[in-house]
């Protein structure tokens, strides 16, 4: 028995879990978006990327010295931003709303940026010449049937209907 090749031995293991029938009903389903929630969606991404917000600290830890460091990255990110004019927001609009028309979109992804937008921002951003720097860290929003669009804004914030 070789120890040294038995430690550096790589191992993990699969887990699978199951969810019983019905408990996340609709969750990986596709659904169809309505056009109000693609106007919503791109119209609310499209103000958030012309005065972004980067707030990656909750409250409390923004009174911590130690998170220092962290609000002057936050401080340096904004001063990343580019102005964005009112073509580039109009072609920001146009492209997200064609990048969630999109038949392989998948409405159960949402839209989301930690500290870089996803794919679906991205690509919507690129088109309309919006640099990826534009977009709020810690950002999300959920799709749900029944035309419901869902935010928040920043680090812990709670989803709230727009």
């Amino acid at each position: 028995m070789n120890i040294a090749s038995d430690i550096m031995k790589p191992t993990f293991q699969l887990r699978i879990i199951t969810r019983p029938a019905g408990a996340m009903k609709g969750a990986t389903e596709m659904f169809q978006l309505t056009e109000e929630q693609i106007e919503k969606a791109a119209e609310w991404w499209a103000d958030r990327v012309c005065k972004p917000t980067f707030s990656g600290l909750s409250d409390e830890e923004r009174k911590d010295p130690r998170n220092l460091q962290y609000q002057l990255a936050e401080a340096m990110a904004s001063t990343l931003v580019e102005p964005v004019g009112s073509d580039q927001r109009q072609q920001f609009i146009d492209a997200l709303k064609e990048e969630l028309m999109n038949p392989e979109y998948n409405p159960f992804w949402g839209l989301d940026v930690d500290y870089h937008p996803c794919l679906t921002l991205a690509n919507a951003a690129k088109k309309a010449g919006i640099p990826s720097t534009n977009f709020p860290w810690k950002t999300r929003m959920r799709f749900s049937e029944g035309g419901v669009v869902e935010a928040a804004l920043g680090y812990g914030a709670p989803l709230e209907p727009i």
